[in-house]
C-alpha cells in the first residue's frame, strides 16, 4: 500500500511538472482571423452581421469568452467588433452594403432595402486590412407551419418558492421529397408595471414596459430543439416540452414607499405564447449542433471542431424559413 501510494505522488507529480513546463506563449497559435456571424429569414426586417477577428487554438474556438458566446441560443457575441470592416451582402445580381452601427455593435442593413427571399442563394462578403472572408447560403423554400399544439400548468417549486409551470409542446409536418432540417423555439411576451422617479416633483410615475421571455426545454425531456428529416421524410414531428415559470408576471418595481409597497394599477399581463419552427439550412443545423457537441471545458472528452462555412475566416452564415404561431392565453 506504501508503495502504490508512492507511485501515485510521483504520477501526480510528474503530470503537475508536465503542465507547468508547458508556457501559454509556447503553445501553437493560430493566426488572427476574419469572424462573421449572420442570419437571414424572408420574417426578418433587418439583415445584421457581427464581425470580428478571433484567434482560434489549434483550429477551434475557445468557449470562455475569448471568441464567442451565445445569447438566447442564437445571437454571437464575438471580440471587439472591426468598425473600419466593409461588409456587402449579394444575390448574385444585386449588392447592397451593412452600415455599422455602435450601440449594437453590429453591421445591419433593412430587409426593405435589399429583400430575402425564399429558395434564393446569398453570399456575404468582409474585408478589412487586405483579408477577406466570404460565405453563402441558400434560404429554404418551405415556411412548415404549427400543426397542433398543447398548453398546460401544473404547480412546481423553483427556489424554495411554489409556482405555477406553464407547460407546451407542439408538432409539424415535414414536407416530403426533400431534405429538411429544423429548429424550434417557444417565447412569451409579458407586459408588465414599473415607476419611474421624478426627482424635481419627487414622486412615482407608473408606466408599462414589455418583456420577452424565453421557455426552457423541459431536462427530461429527450427530444432536441434541432431536429432533421433523415428516415423520416413526410412524417409528423414533435417539439420537445417546452415550460415557464412565468416569473415576469410578479414583476412590479419592489418599490417600498413610507413603508408600505407600491402597487400598479393593473398587474403584469402575458400578451402571448409563440411557437416556432423554423425550416433552417444546412450551415444553422450544422453550426448549431457543432455547438452543443462541444466540450471545451471538460478536460476528459474529445475536444470538437465548432462548424464553419466560411472561406478565409471563422464563424457562419446561414438562413432559416420561419411560422409562427400565436397563442393568446
Amino acid at each position: 500500500m506504501k508503495y502504490f501510494a508512492f507511485l501515485l505522488l510521483i504520477v501526480l507529480t510528474s503530470c503537475e511538472s508536465l503542465v507547468n513546463t508547458i508556457p501559454e506563449d509556447k503553445l501553437p497559435q493560430g493566426d488572427p482571423q476574419l469572424t462573421m456571424f449572420c442570419y437571414i429569414s424572408p420574417q426578418d426586417t433587418v439583415i445584421r452581421a457581427k464581425v470580428s477577428r478571433s484567434r482560434p487554438a489549434f483550429g477551434m474556438y475557445s468557449s470562455n469568452g475569448q471568441s464567442y458566446f451565445l445569447e438566447n441560443g442564437d445571437t454571437i457575441r464575438t471580440n471587439q467588433p472591426l468598425t473600419t470592416a466593409t461588409v456587402t451582402i449579394s444575390d448574385g445580381q444585386t449588392t447592397a452594403n451593412l452600415r455599422y452601427q455602435k450601440p449594437n455593435q453590429v453591421f445591419d442593413l433593412p430587409v426593405s432595402q435589399f429583400p430575402i427571399r425564399a429558395g434564393q442563394t446569398y453570399t456575404l462578403t468582409v474585408t478589412e486590412g487586405g483579408q477577406k472572408a466570404q460565405a453563402t447560403c441558400t434560404v429554404p423554400k418551405d415556411q412548415v407551419p404549427v400543426k397542433s399544439y398543447t398548453l398546460d400548468s401544473m404547480i412546481g417549486n423553483r427556489f424554495g418558492n411554489t409556482q405555477k409551470i406553464l407547460t407546451t409542446n407542439f408538432t409539424w409536418d415535414d414536407p416530403a421529397g426533400e431534405a429538411n432540417y429544423y429548429r424550434v423555439n417557444v417565447y412569451e411576451v409579458i407586459d408588465a408595471p414599473a415607476f419611474r422617479f421624478n426627482q424635481a416633483e419627487k414622486k412615482y410615475y407608473e408606466y408599462r414596459q414589455t418583456f420577452i421571455n424565453n421557455y426552457r426545454v423541459d431536462r427530461n425531456n429527450f427530444r432536441s430543439v434541432f431536429q432533421n428529416d433523415k428516415n423520416l421524410d413526410g412524417t409528423t414531428f414533435a417539439s420537445p416540452q417546452f415550460e415557464s415559470y412565468s416569473s415576469l408576471l410578479n414583476y412590479g418595481g419592489g418599490i417600498t414607499v413610507d413603508g408600505k409597497p407600491l402597487l400598479p394599477s393593473r398587474p403584469a399581463e402575458r400578451v402571448g405564447i409563440y411557437l416556432q419552427v423554423q425550416n433552417v439550412d444546412v450551415p444553422y443545423y450544422e453550426f448549431h449542433r457543432s455547438l452543443e457537441n462541444y466540450n471545451g471545458d471538460n478536460p476528459f472528452t474529445e475536444p470538437s471542431l465548432i462548424y464553419t462555412n466560411v472561406k478565409g475566416g471563422l464563424g457562419v452564415f446561414a438562413s432559416y424559413n420561419q411560422s409562427t404561431k400565436a397563442i393568446k392565453p
